[in-house]
């Protein structure tokens, strides 16, 4: 019996498919055996590969994953929640997902709204809703983590979830990997790590925590991908911002935010590479300051998260992750 589908190998239960999608960055035909010894049920390829599992060929497996998943979603009548936008949706979408594991039910559309409160690492909602009056605990970083919590359970009341479960559930959120993470470094570092991805709209929200935080504040940069004709006039942007919301020192790399520096001024400094800015965080960031790690993903801004951290919480590349020499990325 199938158990389910997976497209990565490290969350992949046993009894499920394991479908070998194709990207920039790596390549799940490679990663067949590793399905099979954790269990996988079969696989779902593009072309065959060398192993005893079943396997469907397909022409895309994008398309395959997709034609699987349209046939299980016509099987119910299900309520379902769209999540969209530029940034935020991979937490938004594990939001309502947290709730909904513990309750589910239906209901109509509702008129929610809410009131933020900071505190430490996190914050509360005051969520007022035509199902009552309620407050939720949110351990997640930023007033933008109150707002993606607020649509969270704003879906879930309409499908009839109690704000009792609401409010127990969004408690135990953990923020996802990349996603404005509160890390512990070396020497008593501080790390936000938003590693992830980078546009301006998050970089304004990371901004936000940044000053909020107490002591000395640092930016490590890398570029905003993706930003067309406006790539230049946004990373100037960015480093206009960083100097206006008074954070102390900038670390850059990559060819785009050369232009954050020089926007920034005196104590902003560009790194040819990725080594080299290293080196230089861990000679000259002081014991206690708060480091705010940011960039697109092609720059591979978690491996200076993963510098940043005492050794025995580095922990090892993922086996699903085939990356280039980060200094190939970067073109003066």
């Amino acid at each position: 019996m199938i158990r389910g589908v997976s497209t990565d190998t490290r969350d992949l239960r046993p009894g499920s498919v394991f479908v070998a999608l194709r990207g920039t960055r790596h390549d799940g035909h490679a990663f067949a055996a590793e399905a099979a010894a954790r269990g996988a049920a079969a696989l779902m390829v593009e072309c065959r590969v060398a192993t005893e599992l079943p396997q469907l060929l397909v022409t895309d497996t994008v398309t395959g994953l997709g034609a699987v998943a349209r046939a299980w979603r016509g099987r119910y009548c299900l309520q379902a929640i769209a999540v969209v936008g530029s940034n935020g949706k991979t937490t938004v979408k594990d939001m309502p997902a947290t709730i909904l594991r513990r309750a589910f039910g239906c209901g109509y559309g509702s008129d929610v709204r809410a009131t933020w409160h900071a505190k430490g690492a996190g914050g509360s909602l005051e969520i007022v809703s035509p199902w009552g009056k309620f407050v939720a605990a949110i351990p997640l970083l930023g007033q933008h983590n109150g707002r993606n919590a607020l649509a969270a359970a704003s879906a879930a009341l309409a499908l009839g979830v109690s704000p009792r479960v609401i409010a127990h559930a969004l408690a135990r959120l953990k923020a996802p990997t990349g996603r404005m993470r509160l890390r512990r470094g070396v020497s008593a570092l501080r790390i936000i790590d938003d590693s992830y991805n980078a546009n301006p709209s998050s970089f304004a929200a990371a901004f936000e925590v940044l000053a909020a935080t107490e002591g000395e504040k640092v930016l490590v940069m890398g570029d905003m991908a993706e930003l067309g004709d406006a790539a230049a006039s946004w990373h100037t942007w960015v480093g206009e911002k960083a100097r206006q919301g008074g954070i102390d020192g900038l670390y850059a790399v990559g060819r785009l935010s050369r232009l954050a520096v020089q926007a920034f001024g005196a104590r902003a400094r560009h790194f040819r590479n990725q080594r080299l800015l290293i080196a230089a965080l861990q000679q000259s960031l002081r014991p206690g300051c708060t480091v705010l790690v940011k960039g697109s993903r092609c720059m591979e801004m978690d491996e200076i998260v993963r510098a940043l951290l005492p050794r025995r919480m580095r922990g090892h590349q993922s086996t699903n992750t085939v990356k280039p020499r980060h200094e190939e990325l970067i073109r003066e």
